[in-house]
């Protein structure tokens, strides 16, 4: 067993309980925020589980397409998460829209992820990174953005999507220039996967700071 081995299935274990401890948090406070957070880590597991199958020696090639729809839905659960954490229809209607439509740009695209399935048509593996490094710049101005909003908690929520971002880019990149000719699966995957380990420990920092506060003042 290599060492990738062992930290994909770390990686794959720790998304499991973050997903079913958010999930617990969200049916005990019955807040939207954790509920998408939660189905946002479930989806990152299923991704990440189904573009690794040929680490664990599983053959499953039926299953190989569903692997950009786990990653649509992941970043729509995102979006919400975002949303609903600072209640951006509230607070900022210009963050909100723009939430909004990357929401529904997504939803488009899950759509169009369901199409190419049900009709058989190949789409290039360049295709995600391309999309993901045009859409990069609004990410980073609806970062910049947040920054803005003044509570206890926001450095870490932009922290955790600092780390995202610049994970899922180095990755995209990385794809792009070795694309014929990888060392390995881990050298494109692992920035990604280091990013989105580093965003679930200060999202969930900002949690914490978000839901002890009323506490913390009683």
């Amino acid at each position: 067993m290599n060492w990738y081995v062992l930290f994909l299935s770390a990686l794959l274990l720790i998304l499991l309980l973050q997903s079913m401890y958010f999930g617990q948090m969200y049916m005990a406070i019955h807040s939207l925020d954790l509920l998408w957070y939660s189905l946002f880590i479930l989806c990152c597991f299923i991704y990440q589980f189904l573009d690794n199958t040929n680490t664990y020696k599983i053959e499953n090639k039926a299953l190989q397409p569903w692997l950009k729809i786990a990653s649509a839905f992941s970043i729509g659960f995102y979006y919400l998460f975002i949303m609903h954490l600072f209640n951006l229809k509230k607070i900022s209607t210009l963050l909100y829209k723009l939430y909004l439509l990357f929401f529904i740009t997504n939803c488009i695209f899950i759509i169009f992820y369901l199409v190419t399935i049900f009709l058989k048509i190949k789409i290039n593996n360049a295709f995600m990174p391309i999309v993901g490094l045009i859409v990069f710049p609004f990410y980073v101005y609806a970062l910049y953005k947040l920054w803005k909003i003044k509570t206890n908690y926001t450095k870490w929520i932009c922290l955790g999507i600092c780390f995202l971002l610049l994970g899922m880019f180095a990755s995209a990149i990385l794809h792009l220039l070795f694309k014929n000719d990888i060392p390995s699966p881990h050298f494109v995957k692992m920035p990604a996967q280091v990013g989105l380990l580093t965003d679930l420990f200060f999202i969930s920092k900002a949690i914490i700071i978000k839901y002890s506060s009323p506490y913390k003042k009683a």
